[in-house]
């Protein structure tokens, strides 16, 4: 069985889902000449890669891996909270998941602890929900800290447009805020939705579910990755048939053509693709952006 290929930025868990970055936010980390670093836009260096690793901003914050420990960095390079965490994600409402040692909390934006650290793994907070896992089982917390849903599933994704992916046993479903199933568990994987679809996985093959579970794009990829908005073009998604990625509309035709060794999903504008096994970004034309030149 086949995850979805998240590629360069995905440094073991730092990446969760895309973000509805605001315009401050519009910067997109790079890997080049050995070290991380960050564009705009128009492919335009900001910040130079001196990062032994780096993710995208959010609320005006980066997590970045200096001298093998992460701390925060705002849009303009300054340190805001110093390295000292052994993962960190992005923020959402002014809080962000970290982990020291062998356990995960959420910090402020000063550094200090919101929730304490007691997590085997914790992701961002999403639509309100953040997932963390306790005794290998995964629940949903609450910004407060408290449990909207105590732990009890085998595998959990984030809550987007109302909804969150969850397994039970070897099937994958997806449940509202109340814990109840609005599509049963039926898929062998399932991801979150974006543009009104979720990407499920049936018979080795991936399409597209809508709300109501209905398959609004039939399994006929190999890998796929979720919808963003593009900028008022109706949403493009990667996908994979044979060795190369492309992006499918929401009709399931592809709009840009596969010609990529790895692609994510379109973010504020523009998407990370494999191309000559370097890293590159495009935008929603299929044109290139930027690309390393090492």
């Amino acid at each position: 069985m086949k995850t979805t290929l998240l590629i360069s930025l995905a440094v073991l868990g730092m990446i969760a889902a895309p973000l509805a970055a605001t315009e401050s936010d519009d910067l997109f980390a790079v890997q080049e000449k050995g070290g991380w670093g960050y564009i705009d836009k128009s492919g335009k260096t900001i910040l130079k890669p001196i990062y032994e690793e780096a993710a995208h901003f959010a609320e005006g914050l980066a997590p970045v891996k200096i001298r093998g420990l992460f701390g925060y960095i705002d849009t303009k390079g300054k340190a805001i909270i110093e390295p000292q965490f052994d993962e960190a994600r992005f923020f959402y409402k002014g809080i962000a998941p970290v982990r020291k040692g062998q356990l995960w909390g959420y910090i402020r934006r000063n550094g200090e602890f919101a929730i304490p650290l007691r997590y085997e793994v914790a992701r961002s907070f999403q639509d309100e929900v953040a997932r963390v896992r306790i005794h290998n089982l995964w629940g949903y917390l609450k910004l407060s800290g408290d449990f909207l849903l105590e732990p009890m599933y085998d595998g959990a994704n984030g809550f987007d447009e109302e909804l969150a992916s969850v397994r039970k046993g070897k099937s994958w479903g997806f449940i509202d805020k109340t814990g109840a199933f609005v599509i049963p568990p039926q898929f062998e994987m399932a991801q979150s939705f974006a543009e009104g679809l979720a990407g499920v996985e049936i018979d080795g093959k991936w399409g597209f579910v809508d709300h109501k579970g209905h398959l609004a794009i039939p399994a006929r990829f190999d890998e796929i990755a979720g919808f963003d908005e593009t900028g008022g073009h109706g949403g493009l998604a990667p996908a994979r048939i044979g060795e190369e990625w492309g992006y499918i509309g929401q009709d399931g035709a592809f709009r840009i053509k596969q010609s990529f060794e790895a692609a994510k999903s379109f973010q504020s504008g523009l998407a990370e693709v494999r191309i000559d096994q370097r890293m590159a970004y495009i935008d929603h034309t299929g044109k290139i952006v930027w690309k390393a030149v090492n």
